[in-house]
């Protein structure tokens, strides 16, 4: 049997019931699960009031390597072919002559 524990940011933890150490009463339960919703709306109304704020939250004009790179469809395929590039130089076989 595995139990399902959601932390505050919402990730998902899969503990097997043996590794529980306190069991928890009805009352710690419902008030975690209670804590739990009122972060998670928190975290939403956060979010809602970061989308319809006047001032967006993305400035092109901070981020020119992505204009200079050609749009970021080929940025993104930019930097992973340097990542791959480095990835393959690290990992090589040294040649020995």
């Amino acid at each position: 049997m595995i139990t399902e524990i959601l932390t505050r940011y919402d990730t998902p933890w899969r503990t097997p019931p043996e590794m529980a150490t306190v069991p928890l009463s009805h009352d710690e339960s419902v008030h975690g699960r209670l804590g739990d919703a009122v972060r998670q709306e928190e975290k939403r109304r956060h979010l809602l009031r970061i989308l319809q704020s006047p001032t967006p939250p993305w400035n092109p004009a901070d981020h020119p390597e992505i204009e200079e790179a050609g749009g970021a469809a080929a940025w993104v395929k930019k930097l992973r072919r340097e990542a791959e590039q480095g990835f393959e130089k690290r990992t090589r076989p040294e040649e020995r002559g």
